[in-house]
């Protein structure tokens, strides 16, 4: 597993190399694997201590060259083991000092560049060139120095018209004739200053192994690398073998395995292949001409859940089982099962098997509707009865109440009706 991955490279087989920052190592994923090996750092064999790599890089001599971000260093491996190449002295900010570098890069060259991140600038460093020596750190200081030199003269001149006398004077020494009552002095002096520069430039070198001569067809810094078709291109695939073959135009032949054809053995013409059966169903090859498998070379041990020529279909166990009061058989781990929708009436591997609240509620609806059944008949014997002996024997059981129902009707009429006035009426005519 990872932890805070910062760099990553791909060479030319598709093989990946994983800066695994967090732990301190360099992991290695070959192609179509999931599961990688650590190569340099925790966990491997390699005879040097990462410190949160960031960058990783692949030359084509096939050597690894790896920023060690918090060591402040990049370091490469060789046909010695790994070895410190740029930041060998600690970070820092001087020429020949990295600090936290974050990657690392090539160009056409041999130069490598370095993102130096926390001094906030990009290095260049040559590591490579046909001398013996290569300059990996060049410092170059400039000391300037200055002097002053100052010289002083003095002169006197004195004159007389009978004799004269010269004296001369300088900072150390003075001479003085005088035989006049009169004289004239004269004075001068003069100032000289002269600066000097001094510059001195330092060179670091680093001794390389001068570049070999490989008499055969190996190739590399040390002749260690096989320049053939097959160690450097490895284009046969699919497990085949690589044969070095230098009469055909590719310079090589793939060795297939069965079933594989195609110049690098890339056409997977198997009967038998990785997808042929399903949920994992088995594969056999078979004959077609003595065994009648609808025409095809191979069969599908199927698993006992899935069916059909490829495995592809589900076997339906609940096709002979019928599930009771509206339960639905559904497949469950190879067997199957009834869902009961009404699981509070109802339980059972069929879903048959009435509940107790069940049973009450049924009793109870039992009573009540025989209750019902019971007034309905009652009612509607009452009503034929009266009926044959009104009809049939002219027996009028409530005759009598029904005429006292209708008298007492009548006197509550006429009790409430009120009786008319008599009102007279006198016309008057007036003229």
């Amino acid at each position: 597993m990872l932890n805070s991955p910062q760099g990553i490279y791909v060479d030319s087989n598709l093989n990946l190399y994983i800066a695994d920052s967090a732990n301190n190592r360099i992991q290695f994923i070959q192609t179509g694997q999931l599961n990688g090996v650590a190569v340099v750092g925790n966990g491997s064999s390699a005879n040097i201590i990462l410190n949160y790599p960031t960058g990783i890089v692949l030359d084509a001599n096939g050597y690894l060259f790896i920023v060690d971000s918090y060591n402040h260093r990049i370091v490469g491996s060789s046909s010695t083991g790994f070895r410190c190449i740029v930041g060998c002295s600690g970070g820092g900010s001087t020429a020949f000092q990295l600090s936290f570098p974050q990657s690392v890069a090539f160009d056409s060259y041999g130069n490598i560049y370095v993102t130096d991140r926390n001094n906030s600038r990009v290095q260049q460093f040559a590591l490579q060139t046909n001398n013996c020596t290569i300059p990996t750190t060049t410092t170059t200081t400039t000391t300037s120095s200055s002097s002053s030199t100052t010289t002083s003269t003095t002169t006197t001149t004195t004159s007389s018209t009978t004799s004269s006398s010269s004296t001369t004077s300088t900072t150390s020494t003075t001479t003085s004739t005088s035989s006049t009552t009169s004289s004239t002095t004269t004075s001068s002096s003069s100032t000289t200053s002269s600066t000097s520069v001094t510059t001195t430039t330092t060179t670091t070198t680093t001794p390389v192994p001068p570049a070999f001569y490989c008499p055969g067809t190996n190739i590399g810094a040390y002749c260690n690398v096989t320049s053939d078709a097959c160690s450097m291109s490895q284009p046969c695939l699919n497990a085949a073998t690589c044969f070095p073959d230098l009469t055909v135009p590719v310079g090589y032949r793939c060795g297939c395995q069965t079933g594989y054809t195609g110049s690098t053995c890339q056409n997977d013409e198997r009967i038998c292949k990785d997808d042929t059966c399903w949920n994992n169903g088995t594969c056999i090859e078979v004959n077609s001409t003595t065994v009648n498998n609808n025409g095809t070379n191979f069969y599908c041990n199927c698993s006992k859940s899935f069916t059909g020529m490829h495995c592809e279909l589900k076997v339906n166990l609940c096709v002979n089982i019928k599930c009771q009061n509206h339960g639905i058989c559904q497949t469950v781990n190879m067997s199957w099962s009834c869902i009961c929708l009404t699981s509070l009436f109802y339980y059972g591997n069929y879903c048959e098997i009435e509940t107790s609240a069940l049973k009450v509620k049924q009793a109870l609806s039992k009573s009540f509707a025989s209750v019902a059944i019971t007034v309905l008949v009652l009612t509607c014997s009452f009503v034929i009865i009266m009926d044959v002996l009104k009809y049939v024997f002219k027996i009028d059981p409530i005759k009598a109440e029904r005429l006292k129902q209708l008298q007492a009707k009548k006197s509550a009429k006429s009790k409430s009706k009120p009786k008319a006035r008599n009102v007279a009426v006198r016309f008057q005519y007036i003229a």
